[in-house]
Parts: C-alpha cells; sequence; structure tokens
C-alpha cells in the first residue's frame, strides 16, 4: 500500500511538474526572444534618434559645409560628450570611410580610417537606405549599429552617419530585465508542482486548467478565460494564474491591437468579423460594415509633418471607438482607413456613423499653435449573405464612389449604372 501511495505521488508529481516545466520554458524562451526584439526596437528607435540629431547638427551648421573634416576635429568634444552621455557612439564617414569617431580600441586609438562592411555600404550609399544591424563589426568589436546617408544639397550620399552601442553593454542590459522574468517563472512552476503533492487531485486539476489556457494562448486564441479554479486561488496557483492572464492581455495587445491607435488590426478585425458573420448566419444577427477614410491625409503629413498626423490618427480614432461603443467595434484597416463593425440594425448604424461625422466635423487638431480640420468619407454594407470580403469589397466599393464625387460624405448606394460598370 505504501509503495502503491508513493507511485501515486510520483505520479501526480510527474504529471503536474511536466507540463508546468514545458510550459515555463515556453514563457522563457517567448520572454527571451520578446525582450530581445524590444531591445532591438528600443536601440534602434534611440540611435536613429541620435542619426537624425547629427545628420540635422551637420546641415545647419554652415562651417561644416564649408570646412567638412577640419569642423570634426575642433568639435571632438562634442561628440566624445554625447557618448559618454548616452553611451552610443558616434562615427562619421567620408563615403565607406570613417573621418571621425568616438570608436576607440584598447589603447585609446579612434578608429578613423578604417571601412565600414560592404553590406553596409551596398544599403546606405549604395540605395540610399537606412540600415540597422545587431551584430555589426566595428573595429574588432560586436556593435548593435543604426546608419543613416548623409546626402549634400543635391540629394548625392556623401558618406554616412553611424550611431551604436557595444552588443556586450546591449546584452548585459537585456539580461538584467529578464533574468527576473524568468527565474520568476521556475521559481513559480516548481512551487506549484511541490503544491499539487500536498493537496492531491484538486491541486492537479487547477494546474491542467492553467495548463489548457497557456497552451491555448500558445496556439494563437487570445480571447480564451482563465478558468477560476485556478485564478481565484489564494495560492502560488492563483499568482501563476494572474500573471498567466497578465501574459496574455499583453500578447493579445502585440499581436491584436495597432501600436498607434490602440484600435484593433486589420488581423484582429477579420477574426472577429468572421465570427459576426457565422452569428448572421446561424442567428439571424444584423451585421453591418463601414469603411472611412480620412481625405487628404496626404495633406497632413507633407504639410505639417507625420507627427502631426499621428495626432490626427490617434484623435480620429478615439471618436470611432466612442461611437461603436456599446454597439459594435473599430479598427485600423490601413494607413488612414478605418473599419467600423455594428452589431445592429442597419438603421441604427447609419445613425451612429452620422453622430460619428457630426464629431468629427467639430473636432480640430491642433498641433504647433494651429487648428486644423478633418473630414472622412465612409461607404456603408448592410450583411444580406456572402463572405466577409464580399462584405467588405461592397462598402469599400461605395467609399471609392464618396472619394470620387466630393468626399466628406456616407455612401449607401451607389447608382445603379456605375454600380453596373464597376461590377
Amino acid at each position: 500500500m505504501a509503495n502503491k501511495r508513493f507511485g501515486l505521488t510520483g505520479k501526480v508529481t510527474a504529471m503536474t511538474i511536466s507540463p508546468l516545466i514545458i510550459l515555463s520554458f515556453v514563457m522563457s524562451v517567448y520572454i527571451g526572444y520578446s525582450g530581445y526584439r524590444n531591445v532591438c526596437d528600443e536601440v534602434s528607435h534611440e540611435m536613429s534618434g541620435i542619426c537624425v540629431s547629427v545628420f540635422e547638427m551637420l546641415e545647419h551648421n554652415q562651417r561644416y559645409v564649408t570646412e567638412k573634416y577640419d569642423f570634426f576635429n575642433d568639435n571632438l568634444d562634442l561628440f566624445d560628450g554625447i557618448t559618454e552621455s548616452t553611451g552610443i557612439y558616434i562615427t562619421i564617414f567620408e563615403k565607406d570611410e570613417r573621418r571621425i569617431t568616438t570608436v576607440t580600441n584598447a589603447v585609446g586609438e579612434r578608429a578613423v580610417g578604417t571601412k565600414a562592411a560592404s553590406e553596409v555600404v551596398d544599403t546606405v550609399i549604395g540605395r540610399k537606405e537606412e540600415f540597422f544591424s545587431d551584430n555589426v563589426d566595428v573595429n574588432g568589436t560586436p556593435f548593435f549599429g543604426y546608419y543613416m546617408p548623409l546626402t549634400d544639397s543635391g540629394g548625392a550620399v556623401t558618406g554616412m552617419v553611424f550611431a551604436g552601442k557595444s552588443r556586450e553593454s546591449v546584452m548585459a542590459n537585456l539580461f538584467n530585465s529578464v533574468a527576473g522574468s524568468l527565474v520568476l517563472s521556475w521559481i513559480t512552476a516548481l512551487a506549484a508542482g511541490l503544491l499539487s503533492v500536498l493537496v492531491s487531485r484538486r491541486m492537479v486539476n487547477s494546474l491542467l486548467s492553467a495548463a489548457n489556457f497557456l497552451k491555448m494562448i500558445s496556439q494563437g486564441d487570445t480571447e480564451c478565460a482563465a478558468d477560476s479554479r485556478f485564478v481565484d486561488r489564494r495560492d502560488e496557483i492563483g499568482d501563476m494564474g494572474i500573471s498567466a492572464v497578465k501574459f496574455q492581455q499583453a500578447l493579445k495587445n502585440l499581436i491584436s491591437n495597432d501600436p498607434l491607435t490602440g484600435l484593433y488590426n486589420r488581423r484582429a478585425c477579420g477574426i472577429k468579423m468572421n465570427d459576426m458573420c457565422i452569428k448572421a448566419e446561424t442567428e439571424n444577427a444584423p451585421f453591418v460594415v463601414a469603411i472611412g477614410d480620412i481625405d487628404f491625409f496626404k495633406w497632413f503629413n507633407d504639410n505639417y509633418g507625420h507627427a502631426c498626423g499621428d495626432e490626427v490618427l490617434k484623435d480620429i480614432a478615439d471618436i470611432l471607438l466612442n461611437g461603436v461603443k456599446n454597439i459594435g467595434f473599430a479598427a485600423r484597416w490601413g494607413g488612414e482607413e478605418f473599419l467600423l463593425i455594428f452589431g445592429v440594425p442597419y438603421k441604427e448604424a447609419t445613425a451612429a456613423i452620422s453622430r460619428i461625422m457630426d464629431n468629427i466635423h467639430d473636432y480640430r487638431c491642433r498641433y504647433e499653435g494651429m487648428e486644423l480640420s478633418v473630414t472622412m468619407t465612409f461607404g456603408i454594407a448592410d450583411y444580406c449573405g456572402g463572405t466577409v470580403d464580399a462584405l467588405v469589397k461592397a462598402a469599400d466599393d461605395k467609399l471609392y464612389y464618396g472619394k470620387n464625387h466630393g468626399r466628406d460624405s456616407v455612401v449607401e448606394y451607389i447608382p445603379q449604372e456605375i454600380e453596373d460598370d464597376v461590377v
């Protein structure tokens, strides 16, 4: 009997700890990978900003324009100061040759006169494109590096601006940022395993629920609900459940939401529309789609810059989100296009869009002391059978008609003769 009890305990322990170890490993890999990608994005963004700042400083410095590299020799302290304050090394290239740099070797000698890698030269100088690498060799040291073309007044590439951080320092920061999360995930798994041995089958069921929840997340189901048997527990497994729910929400935001506006992205919108299509077919539920486009949006970017355009996109997204509250949802379909999905009858949907249009007309983008007005054009279509793609196309055809017939309107139908031509 004692041996049998031991065997049951061993089986329960094995059944509980094994999936937890696997799941913890998966989460560790994910945390490490996502942490690395986030670090790459942050470092790239930071170094891009430094490159732009250096480029603008050079472009607007009359002495640089007239004296070129004599300017650098008299301003080494300026660039060294940037490196000391940010930890980012700076190099100015003449074509592919380093003419001034804050990168030094072990004895303090600057890497002046050395050449950039051929891949960098082909991309930046040959194709006039910016280049980022997480493992670029600079004077024998691996760097995270960002290169930007340096152009003259005629637009010809005369060299490059480089900003970089040593790979060793970046990886040290990455380790420090994810080590706690990795250790916590493994400690939680071990604690849950020990608790399962003490409280028998109920604990096992809780852990199996946790495993199933995380498995669904790993398969891409970000809408699945966490079982209360492990989320509501007042112990380590409950803590693991809360962490898993937060992980699910973070993953959902990552893959389902547009980073600029916070609305659903195209992928998530497609999934939700497929669900609504099924509901419309099986339960005769209402399903209305409206696709809207900001009129002359390129004008905002061209005349006031992308920062102004981004403000417009975020403000319009808030107006749309408030306009569909409790009756549908909004998504950023692409660029300045937005998709509104309604789960209400057609008349109620058109009334909501009318209110949205009023709010858009009242809206003013306040940017750098200016007040800019915005208009939108919408095409709307009611689901009457068929596919989601066909429904969206019907709305998009009406949007296209509206864009070619005055804009700032909600198009509910296309004249028959024009519709025949479209078909």
